[in-house]
Parts: structure tokens; C-alpha cells; sequence
């Protein structure tokens, strides 16, 4: 009988091992925002072929997929999520709204949202390519952290994107702030809003320690 989490384990494990993927992870809560309540989270592939047609895997084991249900389970797709320090992190949007939680560094290190500030300050500084997504930080955190929001050629935030005007460019940004500050302040890109046809972002700066 499976009764508890540590009892559907073992089976969890072998049907990772029968699955196109050879293995599945796990991770034991969300991290991703708006998830909750899952007493265990499975990262997968979930698609069989044995018959010729594509079909869910579980269709074989109706009776496992009900009783791993009632324990609080749930099933997540390996190629839309990522297991971090054991915990489920959504690595690919599922709207245009969405932003993610955990970032791949370029040293191949995740960065989350239960990680310190730092982190992902470090990871977008002075990177015109890069922002802070605001499930990162909120502009109070940025203030918290000794940022100032930068104006430059109008009102903040700015835009890119399809709609006509919409042709703000971090770049040229970093330029101006480069041209009036040196390199005595540090930037980073703060994503505001994202959706289908534009983004909305804001630029912010701190002061260079000199220790």
C-alpha cells in the first residue's frame, strides 16, 4: 500500500526510470510565486509511446496517478521546470506577463528568489542585456539597497517594443549614464512590466564604494 510520501518514493523512481526521460526530480515545495499546497513536486516527461500513439504515461497506472493525487503530488513538466535546492522553480513562461524566479548564471549556478539581494544584483549589473525581474525585488528593495531611479529623455519607465514610440534601448541609457557619471555608479535594469507587444523597464544606480 501506498500511504505516505516516503511509500510512493520507490515507485515514483521506477516510473522515472521507465519514462523517455530515464529519470524524474523532485523537489519537496514550490518555489515558483502562485504554487502552493503540493505535498511533493515530480518533474518530468510524461508522454509514452509504446502503443504507436502518444499518450500520458499514466494512463497505464490509473490507480497509482489517483492514489499519488490524494497524497498531494503533482506533476510538472522537466522541460517548463527546474528543481533548485529542492525546490520546483517554472524556468519557461506559461503568459505573456510572466517573469521568472530563478535565473541560470553564466557560471551555470541558478540564482532564486529566496536567494540574497545580491545575487541577482551581481548577475545584472552594468549589463544592458540583463534585468531584474520584479519577482526579484521591488523598487523599495532597490531604494533599500542604495539605488536611485534614472531619468533620462523622459519620464520613466521606458519602453520597447511594437507599438509606435516604443523605442527606448537600455543601451543607449547606459550610455548616457556612463557619459554623466564615469564609472563611479553601478546600473541595473529593473523589468516593471512585460506582456505580448512591449516591456516596461526602469533604470536604477547606486554609488561606487571605494572600499
Amino acid at each position: 500500500m501506498i500511504d505516505t510520501i516516503r511509500d510512493a518514493l520507490p515507485v515514483l523512481q521506477a516510473l522515472g526510470e521507465r519514462s523517455n526521460d530515464g529519470f524524474w526530480d523532485m523537489a519537496s515545495s514550490y518555489g515558483e510565486p502562485g504554487y502552493s499546497g503540493a505535498s511533493l513536486v515530480v518533474l518530468g516527461y510524461y508522454w509514452c509511446r509504446c502503443d504507436g500513439d502518444l499518450h500520458d504515461i499514466f494512463s497505464h497506472y490509473p490507480h497509482l496517478a489517483e492514489r499519488f493525487r490524494d497524497l498531494g503530488i503533482e506533476f510538472q513538466w522537466s522541460d517548463e521546470w527546474q528543481e533548485i535546492d529542492d525546490k520546483a522553480y517554472r524556468t519557461t513562461g506559461d503568459s505573456y506577463s510572466w517573469q521568472p524566479s530563478a535565473i541560470l548564471t553564466d557560471d551555470c549556478e541558478w540564482v532564486t528568489i529566496d536567494d540574497d539581494y545580491s545575487e541577482i544584483l551581481a548577475w545584472a549589473a552594468d549589463n544592458p542585456s540583463r534585468c531584474v525581474p520584479a519577482n526579484f525585488m521591488t523598487a523599495t528593495d532597490l531604494q533599500a539597497a542604495g539605488f536611485t531611479q534614472y531619468e533620462y529623455d523622459g519620464q520613466p519607465p521606458y519602453e520597447s517594443g511594437w507599438h509606435p514610440g516604443q523605442t527606448d534601448d537600455p543601451s543607449a541609457i547606459l550610455d548616457a549614464i556612463r557619459d554623466a557619471h564615469g564609472d563611479s555608479v553601478e546600473v541595473v535594469f529593473y523589468l516593471d512590466e512585460n506582456s505580448q507587444f512591449y516591456s516596461r523597464w526602469t533604470a536604477w544606480l547606486r554609488e561606487v564604494s571605494d572600499s
